[in-house]
């Protein structure tokens, strides 16, 4: 009832489509099985190693570089590929 007398719950029913369409993006199967995208270089990587996914890949490295890749990712996604390396996060533990 108070979503009614509240602007900002305005675009309510997009933000719902867009949970929806999120939800709707899990795949089917993991990469070994055949899911995923079929362009994916990594799913090819995993399925060479016999990896269920990619991200079976990303854990070990986690282990060792703490946060670095997803702050890296974040970067990335926020000043674009060819702008992030002068601000990238430390590579290893003791740079």
């Amino acid at each position: 009832m108070k979503a009614k007398t509240e602007e900002v719950f305005d675009d309510y029913p997009e933000f719902a489509s867009v949970l929806g369409a999120i939800r709707n993006l899990a795949c089917s199967a993991t990469c070994r099985e055949g899911g995923g995208k079929q362009a994916c270089l990594i799913r090819d990587c995993a399925r060479d190693r016999s990896h269920e996914g990619c991200w079976e890949l990303l854990a070990p490295r986690k282990e060792f570089h703490g946060e670095t890749i997803e702050k890296n990712l974040e970067t990335i996604e926020n000043l674009g590929p060819d702008n992030w390396s002068g601000k990238r996060c430390r590579h290893y533990p003791w740079s």
